[in-house]
């Protein structure tokens, strides 16, 4: 009823200068009903006998069949409600356009923006929530690569320059769950993606960061890094 009110108030595809209001509200009532018959019957019958396609496959077809088997009766209906558009009637391929253009994009609203949306909300609720970025600025849009404890800030390194944050570092890597990394000592973490392995410089062990950055190994933290399996790429001179 109120889809063929406000149809019957827009009067589209030439309707609004046939007849009064209550022609044109009779006229649009008769053509939601009859689609929406045709749409359901149609809708079913795909369903049982093409149950096993795709989604957008059944929609595809569901829309074809509506605009082949609802076109010849609109055209015939409207003929009748409006005898006035019989001097220059639209051709049934022009109808049968207009049939499956509405449909598709009936559809597309029903069902591919409500998928769209799904999968966006999935893809945020089950990417990675690195809490830090927040403490970062708005217009950051790079990977954190390891942080840095100095005096009573964190140093944070990125792809896209340092920035200093006031925090302990513990807090810091909590604040990093969800990115796979390593404590090589009490002041530095590095991200794993950002670690390319582990050198001996003299006495010491370092771990060799993408940038050739080297980082130190405590002993403490020396199990953990040889738990991840980090390749030994020589020693330092």
């Amino acid at each position: 009823m109120a889809i063929a009110t406000l149809l019957a108030i827009a009067g589209p595809f030439g309707t609004f200068e046939q007849g009064n209001f209550r022609d044109r509200f009779v006229y649009w009532f008769v053509v939601c009903v009859i689609s929406l018959s045709v749409a359901f019957a149609g809708k079913f019958i795909i369903l049982v006998y093409l149950g096993n396609f795709s989604l957008i496959a059944r929609e595809v077809i569901l829309c074809g069949v509506i605009a082949v088997s609802f076109t010849p009766v609109l055209r015939v209906w409207t003929s009748f409600a409006f005898p006035g558009m019989s001097g220059n009637p639209p051709s049934l391929v022009q109808m049968g356009g207009s049939v499956l253009l509405i449909c598709l994009t009936l559809s597309i609203l029903v069902h591919g923006i409500p998928m769209a949306m799904a999968a966006y909300a999935e893809e945020v609720e089950t990417s990675p929530q690195v809490r830090l970025l927040r403490r970062l600025p708005d217009c950051f849009n790079g990977k954190i690569l390891r942080l840095s404890a100095e005096n009573h800030t964190v140093v944070v390194v990125t792809t896209q320059g340092e920035f200093r944050v006031r925090m302990r570092l513990a807090d810091a890597i909590e604040e990093m769950a969800g990115v796979e990394g390593i404590t090589t000592h009490r002041s530095h973490w590095i991200a794993r993606e950002a670690a390319q392995g582990v050198m001996r410089d003299g006495a010491r062990l370092v771990l060799v960061l993408q940038d050739g950055t080297q980082v130190p190994i405590s002993r403490t933290y020396l199990p953990a890094v040889e738990e991840i399996g980090m390749p030994d790429v020589g020693i330092g001179t």
